[in-house]
């Protein structure tokens, strides 16, 4: 049974760090082409026009208040995957800069 709980939170795990991997990978190529971005991330540049620090910072603290505020309004939504996805957008595009992979 242990064996069995532990497996499926490894797989969920695995799969919320490739689709944040993959998200954070999306939003970067959106903001790269210029083409346009997604509300957050207007947002985020709006904000980088007044403050001299990286899209992946910006994109982390605006995320972890949001989760701020749904962990004292509806805590009952917010899991593992929630985390993982609230501050690995961030770190991942941070480490994409970093590694000047794009």
């Amino acid at each position: 049974m242990a064996k069995n709980i532990s497996s499926k939170l490894f797989y969920r795990i695995s799969f919320s760090l490739i689709g944040t991997f993959l998200a954070a990978l999306g939003i970067r190529l959106i903001v790269i082409s210029q083409l346009g971005a997604d509300a957050l991330s207007t947002f985020i540049l709006g904000i980088l026009q007044y403050i001299d620090t990286s899209f992946g910072n910006v994109s982390l603290f605006i995320n972890a208040l949001i989760l701020v505020v749904v962990f004292f309004k509806q805590r009952e939504l917010i899991g593992v995957a929630s985390i993982i996805n609230s501050f690995g957008i961030g770190l991942f595009i941070n480490s994409f800069d970093y590694l000047q992979i794009l």
